[in-house]
């Protein structure tokens, strides 16, 4: 049904973890539509390349999206946890105003049949259930019997394993 799937979300919020899940468990392409962490406020003309805004497109018909997000003092404590170029990227002051925008925009696309949002926190606890909801919505197929974990390492750390 659908042919490839993007994983998107705020920085920080378990978006790299997903797409590897998805990756090591599924035999379906990825087609990254747009800059994963892309909110409606847009990128800062530096970023151009990462496309504009997220209200200038609609989402691909053949591609499922698999959505996540942090509630906002879990997101914040994130992102001052492990300092990311938020405010480089992004187009706005504040991070309310990054995490308000992206909120908005992701209620507005509860309703879609190529939209599949849950919370960081439920993903984390409860990805095998959702998968198996994802496998029947799609018709993807798995590569192994079991669903796989992974995990994810860091960039900093990944040219100390090569």
């Amino acid at each position: 049904m659908y042919k490839y799937f993007h994983v998107i979300g705020l920085q920080r919020s378990g978006t790299s973890w997903l797409r590897e899940l998805i990756l090591k468990n599924f035999d379906v392409k990825e087609k990254e539509t747009f800059w994963k962490h892309q909110t409606p406020l847009g990128v800062k003309p530096k970023y151009k390349h990462q496309r504009f805004n997220l209200s200038n497109f609609d989402l691909d018909q053949n591609t499922f999206y698999i959505v996540t997000q942090k509630d906002y003092s879990q997101w914040v404590e994130s992102i001052h946890r492990k300092k990311v170029d938020t405010y480089k990227r992004h187009n706005a002051s504040s991070l309310a105003e990054i995490y308000c925008s992206w909120d908005k925009w992701n209620n507005s696309n509860l309703n879609l049949t190529n939209y599949y949002f849950k919370s960081y926190n439920k993903w984390f606890h409860k990805w095998t259930t959702y998968f198996k909801e994802i496998e029947t919505i799609t018709g993807w197929n798995r590569k192994f019997t079991k669903f796989e974990n992974v995990e994810i390492v860091p960039r900093s750390l990944q040219s100390n394993l090569d």
